[in-house]
């Protein structure tokens, strides 16, 4: 994408254009624009006042911004196992458990087992001297 004019590139535009009756396009190729550009910048003059370059704002935005953000994060770190859904629903978000999900990302949450979580089972789940897979014999 090519970089903003400057504003000072823009005023002159808009100034040589609504000074004489010329054309959008020849206003344009003596300042080295497209004539779209020029027609832009001045309506945006008229309109708004300002010159100043609109940035992209394109995409979706994000549910869980600023201060929600910040109570996901507190609530990460005093109730850590806790479930996706119980954080969506002790904060009152509308948004999906997805939502939740990507947010944590972002915050790079870890999720990996710690004393201060809950303990996975660490009982045996199979016999030790059980057959294995391959060595069982089919009758």
């Amino acid at each position: 994408m090519a970089a903003s004019l400057s504003m000072d590139l823009r005023e002159r535009i808009v100034a040589a254009y609504e000074r004489g009756n010329v054309s959008c396009s020849a206003v344009g190729a003596r300042f080295g624009v497209a004539a779209s550009t020029v027609s832009k910048l001045v309506r945006q003059w008229r309109t708004e006042k300002s010159l100043k370059p609109h940035y992209d704002r394109c995409g979706r935005k994000r549910a869980i911004t600023g201060g929600t953000e910040k109570a996901l994060e507190k609530s990460l770190r005093e109730c850590p196992d806790a479930t996706l859904q119980e954080r969506k629903e002790a904060l009152g978000l509308t948004c999906s458990v997805k939502t939740v999900w990507v947010s944590l990302k972002r915050l790079k949450a870890s999720f990996k087992k710690n004393l201060s979580g809950r303990q996975s089972r660490i009982a045996k789940m199979s016999l030790s001297n059980a057959p294995t897979g391959s060595s069982v014999s089919r009758a």
